[in-house]
């Protein structure tokens, strides 16, 4: 019985043993490791100073500053009159500059468009309605008209200049039926019958009623 009892355990443990000897131990996980991090590359570094851009246009100056080296994203602009937003940067200038190539400010002002002469153009309409006079052999509106109440001549109650555009005010109202035809005639008229010393710089004759109405226009063309 002992005997017996001896040998099933042996038999266990040997069962046991077996068991524990055929089975490989599972491998430990890998350990996991951050991935190496890549390294950006610095930009261009930035120059010492900026170059002097003052009286420059601003998109002149802007073309300098980055051709430097200096990215826009460091420029800011002001306009330093009216605080107006900066559109079209051609029509700006820049008339002040403070700060590094890190942190560049610009202050600007519009490039104010350039006015007409006032006097100039006077003396040009005064040129305009004494060529119209010569071309009648000196005749005034008012003798043309008593002559002959269907020439455009006739009417004409004044000549005036705004730049290049020559306003010629015929004296008759919108409603009336002959405006169409009587101010078609003028400026076909007029734009062959000035001398070109009269209408040098002057890019349209205008024709228009007594109210400021334009009825027709013409470019100048003088005979030569």
């Amino acid at each position: 019985m002992r005997n017996t009892a001896t040998a099933i355990a042996a038999a266990v443990l040997a069962l046991t043993l077996t068991s524990c000897g055929g089975t490989e131990p599972e491998p430990e996980p890998a350990a996991i490791t951050p991935a190496a991090v890549e390294s950006t590359p610095a930009g261009d570094p930035l120059p010492d100073a900026a170059p002097d851009t003052v009286g420059m246009r601003l998109d002149e100056a802007r073309d300098a500053l980055t051709d430097a080296g200096i990215p826009r994203a460091n420029i800011t602009v002001e306009d330093v009159r009216d605080g107006k937003m900066v559109l079209s940067e051609k029509n700006w200038t820049v008339v002040q500059q403070t700060g590094t190539p890190a942190d560049l400010h610009l202050g600007v002002e519009k490039i104010e468009a350039a006015k007409p002469d006032s006097a100039d153009d006077e003396q040009r309409a005064d040129a305009i309605t004494q060529a119209i006079s010569d071309a009648f052999g000196g005749a005034t509106p008012g003798e043309l008209l008593a002559e002959d109440p269907t020439s455009w001549a006739g009417y004409i109650n004044g000549v005036r200049v705004e730049g290049a555009n020559a306003y010629i005010t015929l004296q008759i109202s919108a409603d009336d039926t002959g405006r169409d035809d009587l101010g078609s005639r003028a400026a076909r008229a007029l734009s062959t019958l000035l001398p070109a010393e009269a209408v040098d710089g002057i890019d349209w004759l205008i024709v228009e009623d007594v109210s400021g109405v334009v009825i027709a226009q013409e470019q100048p063309n003088p005979l030569t």
